[in-house]
């Protein structure tokens, strides 16, 4: 039997930038690229009354990853077409995980946390005088974070509200309110009480910096659920980078969605390829075969049934042609094979094209 599922996490919807902070500002989103800290308006709008905003796994599509908001204190998810209530209780402060959304009630200082189905959970009381950003991060492990702005410390909990490490924090000015906070790429941004911030990690400590290129004032922030370890290790340059998905400074990247199933040896690949603003091609290999061969990239969906051999590994290949010279395009992948997560990504540059390669293993 052949073990194939998708890391849901880090297949996108609606367009959703992995490397893009999302914030929140009147019941509209906005994108903003680290890269060139400009921001735009998102395309997906925000439903009458909504406060707040994450990104985690759609629950009808847990494969793929889509906006949660809440209105009149309920939790809302966009269902890929329409804003659907899950008719569960929240708090408007929410941080989006694996398999969790954290919620933050930052005036009664308590988190809990939302699996989809049942009612909040309590995980942890905080400290009665907590003072932060009434926000709440969340990462790829279940870990939620918490910014104590009083305390210049960002604090690592596990899924149980313990607390796992905590990172001093300079160049605050006793803020003790603002709009929220996010992480991406080794970066913290926040809104803190009349000003906007961001901070890199350097030398265990987190430096910030005013982010004039973002409001004085706004509802929310979200991004990607976290990868765990970006906050291990200083970035290796000054502009955001991570080192399992490479993406083209100042170039958005092309997304591939992705759904794998598996009924017995047969393996069902459905991939939609969107349309891009340069002429691009992407082929698929299975097995040394040839399944799909220099299909434009044009705003369609393709499927294949795929016959698995149960002797030795399949191998699974992508190859992205770029027709645009001096052109960057990118894409990314993440499946789990045999219960273990593999992430893959595919840059074409000016140069060349990229391809990636995935090994499927039988049992």
């Amino acid at each position: 039997m052949l073990i194939v599922g998708l890391a849901s996490q880090l297949v996108f919807s609606q367009s959703i930038n992995p490397q893009y902070v999302y914030w929140l500002n009147n019941e509209i989103i906005y994108e903003l690229d680290p890269v060139t800290n400009k921001s735009h308006e998102f395309s997906l709008k925000m439903p009458m009354g909504s406060t707040g905003l994450t990104i985690a796994s759609n629950p009808r599509m847990p494969e793929t990853l889509t906006f949660y908001t809440t209105v009149m204190s309920l939790i809302y998810y966009y269902d890929g077409k329409k804003w659907v209530s899950t008719n569960h209780f929240s708090y408007v402060n929410l941080g989006g995980g694996k398999k969790y959304v954290y919620i933050l009630d930052g005036v009664g200082s308590k988190v809990y946390r939302y699996d989809g189905n049942e009612e909040i959970q309590l995980v942890l009381s905080l400290d009665p005088n907590f003072c932060g950003p009434y926000d709440i991060v969340a990462d790829t492990q279940d870990h939620f974070y918490l910014l104590h702005n009083k305390l210049k410390k960002l604090v690592e909990y596990d899924p149980g509200g313990k607390v796992i490490r905590e990172i001093p924090l300079t160049g605050l000015k006793d803020e003790v309110s603002g709009g929220g906070f996010a992480m991406v790429n080794g970066y913290v941004y926040a809104n803190v009480s009349g000003r906007s911030v961001v901070g890199q990690l350097k030398d265990g400590v987190i430096e910030f910096s005013d982010a004039s290129y973002l409001p004085s004032s706004l509802n929310d922030f979200a991004t990607v659920p976290y990868k765990h370890d970006l906050m291990v290790s200083n970035p290796s340059t000054n502009a955001p980078s991570n080192s399992n998905i490479r993406i083209p400074l100042n170039l958005r990247p092309v997304e591939l969605q992705h759904t794998i199933s598996v009924d017995q040896n047969k393996l069902r690949l459905s991939v939609w390829l969107p349309s891009t603003d340069h002429r691009s091609r992407v082929s698929f290999i299975f097995n040394g075969v040839k399944i799909l061969d220099n299909t434009l990239l044009s705003d369609t969906k393709v499927e294949f049934d795929l016959t698995v051999s149960s002797q030795g590994d399949n191998h699974l290949s992508m190859e992205l042609m770029n027709e645009n010279k001096g052109i960057a395009i990118a894409a990314n992948v993440s499946v789990m094979v045999n219960g273990q997560e593999q992430l893959v990504s595919l840059t074409s540059d000016y140069k060349k094209s990229g391809a990636i390669n995935l090994v499927l293993h039988s049992r």
